[in-house]
């Protein structure tokens, strides 16, 4: 909750459901932030642009194909980290630029016309597949990391727990380097930097950890 609270306002809720999923290995939908943060009384109002930034997407925006392009060209210019679904948001919601242009490129399919089974990179790169065809998004598509690890140990990953990768490399799908750690451990795990490119380091930080956490539970 205090996360929100510094980060509410510094980026949109699709933007800020990103940094949430690389801060906490947790993904959440931008929605779900947005109502959480009506909750705490803290989604006010926000305008994560610039003045200047703005006035660069009034004259530059329709010069571009697709808001793909607009975002990889204003990312450029700023040295920004913008979705193109943010500026696209930013630019309908906020400054009120009317474009028949899309977010996706041509021939790009959507995720609720793909088929069961295919394969996703979401912008936080986590991979998800596509389980279910039901038409809701957080019922349809899980992390590919996580699908793994059920199917190789035959059974659920525990609730409040997640599924990591030790060398920090999240198309590294191979069973030894993923491992399943609660979410407290986890922004532990991140608030130190403990997250290396080092299997074994990684899981030596890890397995100190869940001493820890074994020994005030003994006490």
């Amino acid at each position: 909750m205090q996360w929100l609270r510094d980060k509410v306002g510094t980026a949109t809720y699709a933007e800020l459901a990103i940094q949430f999923a690389d801060y906490f290995g947790l993904f959440v939908t931008a929605s779900s932030l947005k109502n959480k943060c009506r909750s705490l009384g803290i989604a006010g109002v926000h305008h994560p642009f610039t003045e200047e930034q703005d006035e660069w997407l009034r004259e530059h925006c329709h010069e571009y194909a697709n808001y793909v392009a607009v975002a990889d060209a204003f990312n450029k210019r700023f040295g920004a980290e913008k979705t193109e679904r943010g500026v696209q948001a930013h630019c309908a919601k906020f400054l009120k630029l009317i474009s028949g242009r899309q977010a996706y490129k041509k021939g790009h399919q959507t995720w609720n016309n793909a088929p069961v089974g295919s394969e996703s990179i979401h912008s936080n790169g986590y991979t998800y597949v596509k389980i279910k065809d039901t038409g809701i998004k957080t019922q349809d598509y899980i992390e590919k990391q996580r699908l793994i690890w059920e199917q190789h140990h035959g059974k659920k990953v525990p609730k409040g727990h997640v599924i990591v990768f030790l060398n920090s490399d999240k198309t590294d799908f191979s069973i030894e380097n993923l491992y399943c750690i609660s979410r407290k451990i986890s922004t532990i795990m991140v608030t130190n930097g403990w997250f290396t490119d080092s299997r074994e380091h990684t899981l030596t930080a890890i397995k100190w950890c869940e001493l820890h956490f074994a020994l005030k539970d003994v006490k």
